[in-house]
């Protein structure tokens, strides 16, 4: 790749944005724009192989490049980081941290700018990148069950389906109890309505808490604003945790506000913009702290500040399924997980709901060898 000249580089972009993000522009269907898709995933296309090109015009020198397409993997447009590079490592023997891959970048540039015998010095840029054994993950105490749901987007705030929708909860509830299980997760916006004022149902799901732990998401009404909430209930009363960080054009369009007026008015009908929480929050239950995260926000590193032990992460995917969004997000949330050593319970609408684990070290034995090699190497630095 780094050999390419700038329009190599700009088609390169141009398809890797296109096959990567496409189903971002999926999203208008729902707002009765579905002939914008096509425009929304060749602008996509066009977006990315610009930010490619820049990253080409430097073709004379691969380290240029290098550092260019890996501060791509930093760059967050309007604060969507889902173009990551670390996830390629992920299923590698590399580490997965933005050091690894810097190495591995470094190892490719140097290949390619260095000839003779000297080239093979470029491995060692791949030895220093080799994963390395890590603490294994926490384990709770107690078990939690996940619910999957898959409620079409096009049904999810129908009023003809919230009596539905409510009764699946309920019911669900009841069975995770009859398991004897000590919390259960539900997605974002299971509960479709604004459940700080339906005070029938805060009231039956206290009373349920006294059996079962249940996080659930919904929305919150108030006087400023609209947020996205989850809601924990446990042992008869409940607390509730706002979301910190917007999906752009999605909860937030990312504009100043006379042209954030005009598109909310132009496509979502006048609706705000969601309010947002000051900081992430933490549920406790039996002692043990699980941070909250509501899809989007649970692949942003803020919410894995002083690295929890647990998350409980809740999503809507049927905005974009049928897709490989689910399938990106999973990769993003094992990412996240690796490098922050945090267990996530992760409930979704739309895709498979399931616990995230850090990735295993010492999961590649060709490796062996390597690590040998460094614990001789680490201990004969520290002897005396």
């Amino acid at each position: 790749m780094f050999s390419m000249d700038e329009r190599g580089f700009f088609w390169t972009g141009f398809f890797l944005g296109l096959l990567w993000f496409y189903w971002i522009a999926l999203s208008f269907t729902h707002y009765g724009f579905w002939y914008l898709v096509p425009f929304g995933i060749l602008g996509i296309g066009l977006f990315y192989g610009v930010l490619f090109w820049f990253c080409g015009i430097f073709h004379s020198s691969p380290w240029v490049k290098g550092a260019l397409v890996f501060g791509l993997g930093i760059l967050a447009p309007f604060g969507f980081n889902w173009l990551d590079w670390r996830i390629l490592l992920l299923h590698t023997p590399f580490d997965t941290t933005y050091l690894a891959l810097a190495l591995v970048l470094g190892g490719i540039a140097w290949f390619m700018s260095i000839s003779g015998k000297k080239r093979f010095i470029g491995l060692v840029f791949f030895f220093l990148a080799l994963d390395q054994e890590r603490t294994p993950p926490p384990v709770l105490p107690f078990d939690i069950a996940l619910v999957s749901t898959q409620v079409p987007q096009s049904h999810k705030w129908e009023k003809a389906h919230q009596a539905q929708q409510i009764a699946f909860i309920k019911e669900a509830i009841h069975t995770a109890i009859a398991q004897q299980k000590r919390a259960i997760v539900f997605p974002e916006s299971a509960l479709p309505l604004y459940l700080n004022q339906h005070h029938a149902l805060l009231k039956e799901l206290k009373e349920l808490s006294h059996a079962i732990g249940i996080f659930v998401g919904a929305l919150s009404a108030h006087e400023e604003g609209i947020y996205n909430s989850t809601y924990f209930f446990d042992k008869g009363s409940f607390t509730v945790a706002h979301k910190v960080i917007l999906v752009p054009f999605g909860e937030v369009v990312p504009f100043p506000k006379p042209l954030r007026d005009f598109i909310n008015n132009l496509l979502y009908g006048g609706a705000s913009d969601f309010l947002v929480a000051a900081h992430p929050s933490d549920f406790a239950i039996e002692g043990v702290y699980l941070r909250n995260a509501i899809c989007f926000e649970a692949t942003k590193p803020l919410l894995f500040a002083k690295n929890p032990s647990f998350m409980v992460a809740s999503s809507n995917n049927a905005w974009f399924t049928p897709s490989l969004q689910p399938t990106l997000q999973h990769l993003l949330l094992t990412l996240y997980a690796t490098n922050h050593n945090t267990l996530i319970y992760h409930s979704a609408n739309g895709s498979p709901s399931g616990v995230i684990s850090p990735r295993p070290s010492k999961t590649f034995a060709f490796m062996a060898p390597f690590e040998a090699a460094m614990d001789y190497l680490k201990g004969y630095f520290k002897s005396p």
